[in-house]
């Protein structure tokens, strides 16, 4: 009996060392199994937290262009609404970058009166706009005409532009659009725009943010820049109008057709917590005679977005 005992204890010694083994081998994936799912439990939480910030922004961006303004001007921090008061014109209050909570969020509300419209603007626009972008003359004629293809409604197509059979023909073919544009993106369809074009390259910033949907086409004197300002009125004028805002700081009088305010704009907010960056784009529209923003567009770029 005592040496059965002896054997019995044994044989439990032998299967505790097994246990062991056993839970040392498993326990470590075990860890490193819980950690994983720590760690996405906390990146899941950390990008809602970001998405909400970025929303946030958006919505703050609506608040300022639902105030109470009569010029939109540009500034070295950005556009500034201002508001006429009884001794002259003054900035509204305006917070873009801010922190809550453990997280911030920062905005940025562009002026689309500031840009050259794509549904509106004459072809010698377009091609002014592209020869200031550093395009050259065969790519400028191709891209010249094939936006007014692509935005007009029939389906005659210019010298240099294109209509169905051309896209048809393509490796992935669509149709032409025969309509105006939605997006700016839809640049990157047209007949001769290629990246570099849309987005830049070799030192030259493209025409991305040149350009605009929104809008009847008429540009803010106080927030377009001298490329767009070149473009629509010519050197000469550009540089006119660039020399008030300089000395003056603003403009409160519309002059060659142009606006000192404007409606339109396009709100990019980042909301950011535990190093995760989330993004989002609406477009923005104040209602003609009220304090009421809408907004027309709404994209999420989501996380990464730069």
């Amino acid at each position: 009996m005592k040496a059965r005992a002896s054997g019995d204890r044994g044989l439990s010694l032998v299967l505790v060392l097994w246990l062991l083994a056993l839970m040392f081998l498993i326990a470590p994936g075990f860890v490193y199994t819980m950690r994983i799912e720590s760690a996405a439990t906390s990146s899941f939480e950390d990008e809602a937290s970001a998405w909400a910030l970025a929303v946030a922004g958006v919505y703050m961006a609506a608040a300022e262009v639902s105030a109470d303004y009569e010029v939109v001007a540009s500034s070295e921090s950005g556009l500034v609404f201002l508001e006429r008061t009884a001794d002259g014109f003054h900035p509204l209050p305006s917070r873009r970058d801010l922190k809550m909570g453990e997280g911030t969020v920062s905005y940025v509300i562009e002026d689309e009166r500031a840009k050259v419209n794509l549904n509106t603007a004459p072809r010698g626009v377009i091609d002014e706009l592209l020869r200031l972008s550093g395009a050259d003359s065969a790519a400028r004629d191709e891209i010249s005409d094939s936006i007014i293809d692509w935005r007009d409604k029939n389906s005659d197509f210019h010298l240099n532009g294109a209509e169905d059979d051309y896209y048809g023909s393509l490796p992935f073919p669509y149709g032409s659009k025969d309509g105006p544009f939605d997006f700016t993106e839809e640049l990157l369809l047209v007949k001769g725009v290629s990246r570099e074009i849309f987005y830049g390259a070799g030192g030259e910033s493209g025409i991305r943010r040149l350009v605009t949907v929104h809008g009847d086409g008429r540009l803010n004197l106080n927030t377009a820049g001298e490329t767009a300002l070149s473009a629509v009125y010519g050197p000469g004028v550009a540089n006119e109008i660039l020399l008030r805002r300089k000395t003056d700081g603003f403009m409160t009088i519309r002059s060659h057709g142009g606006l000192v305010t404007s409606e339109f704009f396009v709100a990019t907010s980042t909301g950011e917590k535990g190093g995760i960056r989330y993004t989002i784009e609406a477009a923005i529209a104040k209602k003609p005679g009220g304090k009421d923003a809408v907004f027309i567009s709404w994209r999420e770029h989501g996380v990464g977005y730069r």
